[in-house]
């Protein structure tokens, strides 16, 4: 991975112009699960997902030389919404000495992060995700403007997902816009286990007006963390099962987007979300992410799509929040049957999103 990164600058030869850069990126749903790792956060199966447009986590950077390269670790300050969060602080500085192998530079600055989120985090909404993939978006967009690289969007992108992976695997996801496939298969071309590759030009066009009402069923902290849920695939007893079927489902799911096939979509991706929780369920210990809610949901939406044959389907991350996809077209039809339910929790109405972006820092 290192070829990806100029990693001769060691001894801190350069000047600072800017000492600040702002990125907004977006959360992603996946629709074939990756659950399992191996090394250095690569997948043990390829997914396949497409990034959101309003589920954003926005990240604000001013940063300064140092004297002489810090060791062990660096100085930093991480605020979420107005408050310092030493729990994220501590992932942060995690992956910025781990992202410090590949970008010496690093280790001669000091940090000060500023972020915010327009979801709730740690709920299973994949705000990890967002996260480390604007703060691997800064890390890359300051080595090309310190070192003039003079590289492209596309380059730049594709070195931010290369690196946001060592900070949380779905992250590489979030640094493409629309659909993308991270690990490496037969099924498309220049797949990586590295990086996320856009798949646009194998997706029908009635999958570009995808939309993702996420029905917050709990906005508070997983009780389980998705990097230890990933660490009990190491023992479980399905693993290398469910790693075959991810790789025949995400081959069947490849046709039915091509063709255009909402029936085939959907019924699909119900039963990757259901095989994730499966798995949770089904580990050593076992624990449950679902509540009594996500389960009802699920049933009744069961029962309103037999009743009006409307094609809204669910997913699950790896929380308890309902993601309701659906084409565009079937939007009356969503709200009608949120109505139904009476809800008192939040829905977030999101669609296929534009990928990350850069923002004017102002203040700073």
């Amino acid at each position: 991975m290192k070829e990806f990164f100029n990693n001769k600058y060691t001894q801190g030869e350069f000047e600072l112009g800017s000492n600040s850069i702002c990125y907004s990126c977006p959360s992603n749903i996946a629709l074939i699960k990756y659950w399992g790792k191996k090394e250095t956060q690569l997948p043990r199966n390829p997914s396949l997902g497409f990034s959101l447009e309003d589920a954003r986590t926005t990240t604000k950077l001013k940063y300064s030389k140092r004297g002489r390269p810090w060791d062990d670790s660096p100085d930093l300050k991480f605020y979420f919404e107005g408050s310092q969060n030493q729990s994220f602080a501590m992932k942060v500085s995690g992956f910025i000495t781990k992202a410090s192998e590949y970008l010496p530079f690093l280790r001669w600055l000091d940090f000060e992060f500023d972020s915010s989120n327009s979801f709730p985090h740690s709920s299973g909404m994949a705000s990890s995700a967002s996260a480390m993939s604007a703060i691997a978006l800064i890390f890359v967009d300051i080595e090309n403007q310190l070192f003039n690289l003079d590289q492209n969007q596309d380059v730049i992108r594709k070195k931010a997902s290369a690196l946001a992976r060592i900070g949380s695997g779905s992250a590489c996801r979030s640094l493409l816009p629309h659909f993308s496939v991270w690990g490496e298969t037969p099924e498309y071309e220049g797949s990586s286990d590295l990086f996320a590759i856009d798949i646009d030009k194998q997706v029908h066009q009635d999958f570009m007006d995808i939309c993702d009402s996420v029905v917050i069923v709990s906005s508070q902290v997983k009780s389980v963390s998705s990097s230890h849920g990933h660490k009990l695939m190491d023992q479980h007893p399905f693993a290398e099962n469910r790693y075959l079927q991810a790789r025949e489902n995400l081959s069947k799911l490849k046709g039915h987007l091509k063709k255009g096939d909402w029936v085939g979509f959907g019924e699909l991706i119900e039963l990757e979300a259901l095989t994730l929780h499966g798995l949770m369920m089904s580990s050593s210990p076992s624990y449950t992410l679902l509540r009594p809610l996500s389960l009802e949901i699920i049933e009744e939406l069961k029962n309103f799509r037999t009743k009006t044959n409307c094609d809204i389907y669910f997913t699950l991350d790896a929380g308890p929040n309902i993601h309701l996809i659906y084409p565009h077209k079937e939007k009356e039809n969503l709200l009608v049957f949120l109505r139904s339910l009476n809800l008192s929790c939040d829905v977030h109405h999101d669609h296929l999103g534009s990928g990350p972006k850069k923002l004017v820092v102002t203040n700073g």
